[in-house]
């Protein structure tokens, strides 16, 4: 990095770097500015009274007029600046352009000014460069450099899944890094351990050693940006963390959020929260949340918000309606529409979240997760979503019930659309003997489940069993629905289809 504008940013989320990269600037082309380095906390300190005291008077040695204002004694300071050369100012976490604009040296060409800050943008004459997280392989790199490349070769795997838990990021390296070069005995599958246990309490991302650059853990540095949100932008920032650790699309965020004024959920996100990086954009109506931020999120969701069991219900009903807009047999386009909400619906039904799906929506998550994964053939994906249903319908709903049938029927087809047919089978048939005695008389659903049986009978070659299947469905349908019905129209043609299998063409042609 070069810095050749008079006003240059480094931007990013907390820990992301910025800092260390502006000291390392500062001592790489220490010796470009003859005139000197003058590094300022802004967040940490009063800014006038730091230059007017420790680089006006005693740096320089100047003896300020007492009839100037304090913004008039930092600028004399600037102008009287008595060491010849170009002077590097680093103004460090800022978190306003407000809150350094009277502090600047203006019209003062020599002086070139580097800020680090949280803000996604610090002013218009402000040359930007905005830090990412670091790649894995610049994650094991930084590793390796604090651990030694020993302890990297011998434990390369458990290295990476240390990267990655850490979310690339570079402060949470360093700590753990410096933890760990301090403990040489602690294997790193142990340190890994810890880290998935307890997370961001642990004692690693807590405590910066004295030979680190970093002044605050994981933890505090976040809860620097925290103390920057309203009510509100909190209340957004928690719930984005229920989410899955993936890419958001916005139009799900309002789906969840209905209720709310879309302009006013923009303006946290993009005036809040994009603008300090706590959550990131992708793409065009894309966002993401770095893992760290979502755990920390997820914490203070817990333990701050006070409408946090009213956010869990609106994010899985979202979840509930995105699910029921994904067709039994999905097009691409239709698959290419929704993939992004996929691991968002799977979130919607782990342990934690579940219990906040309203019984009687409770099955459309894994339905959407099935039919998602059927409709490309990858039936090996679909397969737990369809056994996961089953098992937490029988375990919500004691003795018969539509959706504890269902779930047998869902599955049963799944099996069935592979030619599993011993596993389809006794699924089908438990489904047809619940929805009997749940339902008298006539019923659409007792028609289907007859129909499918029928269906798998046929397939297999067992058209004796099939037979008195196919026709009970038909004359069940036939006295349900007057007229032209499709599903009538389905049972007639399965029954012409099983006579023309077993060459009775005369009983398939004519009419029923």
């Amino acid at each position: 990095m070069v810095i050749s504008s008079t006003f240059t940013t480094i931007s990013g989320m907390g820990g992301i770097g910025k800092t260390e990269l502006a000291l390392q600037y500062a001592q790489g082309y220490g010796s470009k500015y003859k005139g000197g380095i003058c590094w300022l906390r802004a967040r940490e300190m009063d800014l006038a009274t730091r230059i007017i005291n420790d680089y006006g008077r005693i740096k320089l040695g100047l003896s300020l007029p007492e009839q100037l204002n304090i913004e008039e004694q930092v600028a004399y300071c600037w102008n009287h600046w008595s060491f010849e050369g170009d002077v590097l100012v680093v103004f460090d976490d800022v978190t306003s352009r407000e809150s350094i604009e009277n502090y600047l040296p203006i019209n003062l060409p020599r002086f070139k000014i580097l800020a680090t800050t949280r803000l996604h943008k610090l002013g218009e004459n402000f040359a930007q460069l905005n830090l990412k997280i670091l790649s894995e392989i610049e994650a094991l790199e930084l590793l390796e450099v604090l651990i030694g490349s020993a302890r990297i070769e011998k434990e390369r795997q458990e290295a990476q899944k240390i990267c990655h838990q850490l979310g690339y990021l570079p402060l949470a390296l360093e700590l753990v890094g410096q933890y760990l070069a301090q403990r040489q005995d602690l294997e790193l599958p142990e340190m890994r351990q810890r880290l998935v246990s307890k997370g961001l309490e642990q004692t690693a991302l807590q405590e910066p050693t004295t030979i680190t650059t970093a002044l605050k853990g994981v933890k505090a540095s976040f809860e620097l940006s925290w103390q920057e949100l309203d009510e509100r932008a909190k209340e957004l920032a928690c719930f984005l963390s229920l989410f899955a650790l993936e890419p958001i699309k916005w139009s799900l965020v309002q789906k969840c959020l209905a209720e709310e004024d879309e302009e006013q959920l923009e303006d946290i996100r993009d005036g809040v929260l994009v603008k300090l990086s706590l959550i990131q954009r992708q793409d065009a109506g894309i966002y993401q949340l770095h893992q760290l931020i979502r755990e920390y999120f997820q914490n203070k969701l817990e333990q701050e918000i006070p409408t946090k069991e009213l956010l869990k219900t609106k994010f899985c009903q979202g979840m509930v309606e995105e699910a029921q807009t994904i067709p039994d047999s999905p097009t691409k386009w239709e698959i290419e529409k929704v993939k992004l909400s996929i691991p968002h619906l799977a979130e919607s039904v782990t342990e934690p979240l579940r219990n906040w799906l309203l019984n009687q929506s409770v099955i459309w998550p894994f339905v959407g997760l099935v039919k998602f994964y059927e409709g490309q053939g990858l039936y090996r994906l679909a397969e737990p979503w369809g056994k996961k249903c089953l098992e937490v319908c029988q375990a919500l709903f004691s003795g018969d019930h539509p959706y504890v049938a269902t779930s047998l029927n869902n599955l049963a087809n799944l099996y069935y659309s592979q030619s599993r047919y011993s596993e389809a089978e006794p699924l089908y048939s438990e489904a047809l003997e619940m929805r009997r005695r749940m339902f008298s008389g006539d019923h659409p659903d007792v028609a289907t489940s007859l129909n499918n049986l029928a269906n798998l009978y046929k397939s297999q070659g067992r058209y004796s069993e099939a037979e008195p299947l196919y026709s009970e469905a038909l004359e069940m349908r036939r006295r349900m629905f007057s007229g032209d019905q499709p599903d009538v129209a389905n049972s007639l043609n399965n029954l012409a289809g099983l006579y023309y299998s077993q060459g009775r063409y005369s009983e398939a042609e004519s009419p029923l």
